[in-house]
């Protein structure tokens, strides 16, 4: 999902009637959109060419996770549970 994508979702969420707004998939969704929209412009930072194996071996202590940035199995989703926004400023710092 890219980011204007996430925002045209969240716009026709917020054009719902009241009660759809108050479902627990409606907010669910909310909920995730808000995640991807703060750490979108993290995983920009990450994909930049000036990370080198030192940052992403500082990331990962930083983290406490270990992980393989190289291999098919490092997806989008596995990036995203790795609650980036928490470590945001660290990360900005690394890159």
């Amino acid at each position: 999902m890219m980011e204007d994508e996430a925002f045209e979702i969240e716009d026709r969420i917020n054009k719902l009637p009241k009660e759809a707004k108050n479902w627990n998939i409606t907010e669910a969704l909310k909920g995730k959109i808000k995640i991807f929209r703060d750490t979108n412009p993290i995983m920009e930072d990450l994909s930049d060419d000036a990370m080198r194996p030192r940052h992403w071996n500082l990331l990962k202590s930083e983290l406490k996770e270990d992980f393989r940035e190289r291999d098919e199995d490092f997806t989008l989703e596995k990036l995203m549970s790795l609650d980036l926004i928490s470590h945001a400023d660290n990360i900005a710092e690394l890159t």
